[in-house]
C-alpha cells in the first residue's frame, strides 16, 4: 500500500563533504527528492551531536587510554555520572534552544 504519494520529498544536507557531491544532489533530484541544505554553521547542534561533543570533551581531552577497554570503561563512566555529577551541565546542554531556519533557500 502507497500512502502519501502525492506529497513532496525533502532530505535535508548539513554540509559533509560526501553530500557536497553532485552526483548525490543529481541523484536525490532524479529521484524527486528536493534537497535543503543547512546553513554552513549551526551554533546548536541537535541533542546527540551536544551530548558526543560533552562526552569527548569529558573522556579524550589530555587523556590517553592503554586499551580500547579502557576508553570505553571511561565512556561509560561519563555516561553514568550525566544524572549525578554531571546533571546540572547536561540539564543546561540539553535544552531545546534550536536555531530555526526561516530563511533556508529550497532548490526548485
Amino acid at each position: 500500500k502507497i500512502q502519501y504519494i502525492d506529497l513532496p520529498i525533502y532530505i535535508i544536507f548539513d554540509n559533509a563533504r560526501y553530500q557536497k557531491n553532485h552526483f548525490v544532489m543529481n541523484y536525490a533530484e532524479s529521484l524527486g527528492i528536493t534537497p535543503i541544505r543547512l546553513p554552513p554553521y549551526s551554533p546548536n547542534p541537535n541533542l546527540t551531536e551536544r551530548v558526543r561533543k560533552f562526552i569527548k570533551k569529558k573522556v579524550l581531552y589530555n587523556v590517553h587510554y592503554k586499551d580500547f577497554s579502557g576508553f570505553v570503561s571511561a565512556v561509560n563512566r561519563c555516561i553514568g555520572k550525566s544524572d549525578s555529577e554531571y546533571k546540572e551541565e547536561m540539564n543546561s546542554l540539553l535544552t531545546l534552544n534550536f536555531q530555526h531556519f526561516n530563511n533556508t533557500k529550497i532548490k526548485p
